[in-house]
């Protein structure tokens, strides 16, 4: 770039020379006896060096287009000049910001929004350990406050519930939901949602195969909602469940991983009776969950589902939807996100269930 700048500089200045023959002057400066005189000054004159320049040959009013020519094209080489270093310096910059995550301090709580543009969604959430000793429930969502990271990726929501009846439900659901919120944070963005989250999800899987090799040590249904430019992409291991609230609906989008539904569909195709299917005591158990080694199922988007404004994405745990009816939750998520993650934590406790299980839901509203 330096050499462009310096061509640029001896080009204003060997243009006048350059069209000679051509029908127009170039400057001639005679020979002087005293090499220390100026060009143009007679012997014992004692002109100043702008008095000089002013009437030196270099200034003829025919050369003056090219002077003018030569002076604009130094301008324009500057210009370009100072664009590129400071494009540069810019985009590196850019380059060397260190990603950022916001994790809750046990994965339960939900990052604030304060400061956020105005086209993030609306949070509210709701995590109680319900009747048991232990909460194995888990949730995260991404930084609401990293303008570079919602325009780039958008927001993921992340719930995991540990398996019950196998060993550490409560590391392991939340060592799932951690890892794919890092993985979302610091690792490129790929080509759409759904690419995106099929990586987050075998990276996450891999790690916990390795953390627990043991097969069955332990276990955690997952899902996971990605909202980017107001589509939304999910996926899902387990019986966890993603509804879609819209218009006054409530409509189920992943399809949960239960012994159940396996059995719903040998009824379906004549195998077995509907009456069998339905009173098998092991309905409710999962079928495919992270922990197990290589995944049975995996639920998930094809292509992005558009969202319009007052949609609700919902994310929750067996103990929400086991203990309410859909038009109980839909009743309470009428408030609004934050108001009605409240009120269907208070729908659930009235239930006064004696083996309430860990309950947990996070509301996404755009």
């Amino acid at each position: 770039m330096k050499r462009k700048l310096v061509y640029g500089a001896c080009a204003a200045f060997a243009l006048p020379a350059l069209f000679q023959g051509k029908g127009l002057a170039s400057p001639t400066v005679e020979a002087q006896a005293d090499p220390t005189a100026l060009p143009g000054a007679a012997p014992g004159d004692a002109q100043t060096f702008w008095d000089t320049l002013l009437k030196s040959p270099l200034l003829a009013p025919q050369n003056l287009p090219f002077l003018i020519g030569g002076a604009a094209l130094v301008v324009v080489v500057l210009v370009t000049v100072l664009f590129v270093l400071r494009s540069r310096k810019k985009r590196n910059k850019a380059n060397n910001k260190p990603a950022s995550v916001t994790l809750a301090p046990a994965v339960g709580s939900a990052p604030s929004a304060k400061g956020a543009p105005s086209a993030v969604p609306v949070v509210g959430n709701l995590h109680n350990i319900g009747s048991y000793e232990t909460q194995q429930d888990a949730f995260g969502i991404s930084s609401l406050a990293d303008p570079e990271l919602l325009r780039e990726k958008g927001v993921l929501a992340v719930l995991a519930d540990g398996i019950s009846g196998l060993p550490n439900g409560k590391e392991i659901s939340q060592m799932a939901v951690r890892n794919m919120l890092r993985l979302f944070a610091s690792t490129p963005a790929q080509k759409n949602g759904a690419a995106t989250l099929l990586h987050l999800l075998e990276a996450t899987n891999h790690a916990i195969n390795e953390w627990y090799p043991a097969p069955r040590s332990a276990g955690t249904t997952m899902i996971a909602a990605l909202l980017h430019r107001g589509e939304m992409h999910f996926v899902s291991v387990g019986d966890s469940r993603l509804c879609l609230v819209r218009g006054g609906a409530f409509i189920q989008m992943n399809r949960q991983h239960t012994y159940g539904a396996e059995l719903d569909e040998r009824a379906a195709g004549g195998s077995l009776s509907f009456d069998k299917a339905q009173s098998d005591p092991q309905r409710k158990a999962v079928t495919s969950f992270l922990g197990m080694g290589e995944l049975k199922h995996v639920d998930r988007t094809l292509y992005p589902i558009a969202l319009l404004p007052g949609d609700q994405v919902v994310l929750m745990t067996d103990g929400v939807y086991n203990t309410l009816s859909d038009e109980e939750i839909l009743q309470s998520l009428s408030a609004g996100a934050v108001e009605g993650a409240a009120k269907l934590e208070q729908a659930v406790l009235q239930k006064h269930a004696p083996s309430q299980d860990n309950f947990t839901a996070v509301i996404l509203q755009v």
